[in-house]
C-alpha cells in the first residue's frame, strides 16, 4: 500500500499548490508533470483511508477527490511552458490507458480500506506556509521511472498533422503561428500595406486588422529587440 500512499502524497501537494496559483507556480508545475509522466492519479490511498480510482485524466483534474480545478484554469498558470502546456492538453484529451473495469466507470469510485486509514496519518499532512514545502513533498516520492484556446487548438492541429513542426514549437525553435504557416496549416497573413505619411496610430490599426494577437505579440518582442 506504500505506493499508493506515495501516489497520493503527489497528488495532494500539486492540488495544494494549485490554491495558491501563481505563488505555487513552481510546485504546480513539477508536480503536474509528474502526474502526466507517471500517472499516480490512477490510483491512490485518499486522506480518508479509502483508495480512490479514476479511469480518465480528465475526470480526476476536475473531481473534488482529485485536483479540484477546471482545465482553463490549470491552462492559465502553466501557459508559459509549452511543453507542460501540450502534455497536459494530450492528456486530457487521450482515451489511451483507461481502465476498462465496469466498477471504475464512475469519476472517482472510493473503497474502504480500514486498515490504509491507520497508515494515513499526521505526519504525511502538507504544510502550506512555504512554496517550497509543497515543492519538497512532489520531490519526496522518488519516482519510478477538450476545446481549449486557438494556441491549444493549433498545438493539437500540429501533433496530429505536423509532427515535425509540433517538435520544433515544443523545442521552442518556432513559435505556433510561425509552424502553422509553414507546415501549409494555417494561410500566411496578408502583407501590410501602409502609406509612407501615415501616422503611428492609423499604421497600428492597420496592423490590428491584419495580424492575430500573437502576431501581434510577436511584432512587439522583435521591435523590442
Amino acid at each position: 500500500m506504500t505506493d499508493l500512499q506515495d501516489n497520493w502524497r503527489i497528488v495532494r501537494a500539486t492540488g495544494e499548490a494549485l490554491k495558491y496559483g501563481s505563488d505555487g507556480l513552481k510546485a504546480v508545475l513539477l508536480g503536474l508533470s509528474r502526474l502526466i509522466d507517471e500517472e499516480p492519479w490512477r490510483e491512490y490511498v485518499y486522506i480518508d483511508g479509502s483508495v480512490v480510482k479514476f479511469k480518465s485524466f480528465a475526470k480526476f483534474v476536475t473531481s473534488p477527490k482529485g485536483l479540484n480545478a477546471t482545465p482553463a484554469r490549470i491552462r492559465s498558470l502553466i501557459a508559459s511552458d509549452v511543453e507542460l502546456l501540450d502534455k497536459f492538453d494530450a492528456a486530457l484529451m487521450s482515451p489511451q490507458g483507461e481502465y476498462t473495469d465496469p466498477a471504475a466507470d464512475r469519476a472517482a469510485e472510493p473503497v474502504q480500506v480500514h486498515a490504509i486509514a491507520a497508515a494515513v496519518d499526521d505526519s504525511q499532512h502538507i504544510e502550506l506556509d512555504e512554496t517550497d514545502k509543497l515543492v519538497g513533498d512532489v520531490h519526496e516520492v522518488a519516482p519510478q521511472r477538450p476545446p481549449g484556446n486557438s494556441r491549444q487548438a493549433a498545438l493539437r492541429r500540429l501533433r496530429k498533422d505536423a509532427p515535425e513542426y509540433h517538435a520544433k514549437v515544443i523545442a521552442g525553435e518556432m513559435s505556433t503561428n510561425r509552424a502553422m504557416i509553414d507546415s501549409g496549416l494555417r494561410p500566411p497573413p496578408p502583407k501590410v500595406r501602409v502609406q509612407k505619411a501615415a501616422s503611428v496610430p492609423e499604421i497600428a490599426a492597420v496592423l490590428r486588422s491584419q495580424l492575430t494577437t500573437e502576431e501581434l505579440i510577436e511584432l512587439l518582442k522583435l521591435l523590442g529587440s
